[in-house]
């Protein structure tokens, strides 16, 4: 047990220091003044790790590693052209995260489905009033037009500003309004939502994480087998 504590610590840790370590080689890659090497491989190292992971995670693990590896070959080959314009990587990744974001809030509003935050909510209660259910749809509204703000943002600084202006934005200015709209969702909870049925991020993220955990058992009990639809209530 103690050794599985210093493990999900090690890792806890690794991953804060990635989180940390990445925005400011990014902003420093994405302000220099010449196409380098060093700025490329900051730009499409997240995309380059995602990939290798989810190919790690796929039963076709070598078929697609073989793949993988052939790509970066060729991406070698034309090192000149990326040098040129990797830039276009690094707004990929931001605006292209903050509109994945967007489409998840967004398309959790669809009809028939269970608003993200009212989710977590759910995941975290067990159930939750009318209240909370109408609060928690809100705020995944609120979510959904921070993130598409944040695209577009991204998006036209890019377009009309010089890089090292936009990599303020996506590298200091990103985090520092993340950081703003949770604070300021956590006041306007505390002023809407009784204290009983109140529940901050770190409870809901340790609820998805025990509802995930508990998904992945049942999938390796019973293979083959799909979760019933209505494993998350909805009120």
């Amino acid at each position: 047990m103690a050794t599985l504590i210093r493990a999900r610590a090690l890792r806890g840790s690794l991953f804060a220091v990635l989180c940390v370590a990445y925005p400011v080689t990014s902003f420093i890659g994405a302000r220099l003044p010449q196409p380098n090497l060093f700025g490329a491989f900051v730009a499409f190292a997240p995309t380059l790790v995602i990939v290798i992971w989810l190919a790690w995670q796929s039963p076709r693990r070598l078929v697609l590693l073989a793949l993988i590896a052939l790509l970066l070959a060729l991406l070698w080959e034309q090192r000149a052209l990326l040098l040129h314009h990797y830039d276009l990587a690094y707004l990929a990744e931001h605006a292209g995260m903050m509109a994945l974001l967007a489409w998840v809030f967004g398309n959790s509003l669809l009809n028939g489905q269970t608003p993200l935050v009212t989710r977590f909510a759910l995941l975290t209660h067990g159930s939750i009033s009318p209240l909370v259910a109408r609060y928690t749809r809100s705020v995944t509204w609120a979510w959904t037009l921070f993130f598409c703000l944040m695209a577009c943002s991204s998006v036209l600084l890019f377009a009309a500003t010089p890089l090292s202006i936009w990599a303020i934005f996506a590298n200091v200015a990103s985090p520092l309004l993340l950081l703003s709209m949770f604070v300021a969702e956590y006041l306007v909870r505390r002023r809407r939502v009784p204290a009983e049925e109140r529940a901050g991020p770190i409870e809901a993220f340790r609820s998805y994480l025990r509802y995930n955990t508990e998904r992945k058992t049942q999938r390796l009990e019973a293979p083959g087998s799909v979760l019933p639809s209505g494993m998350i209530k909805r009120h």
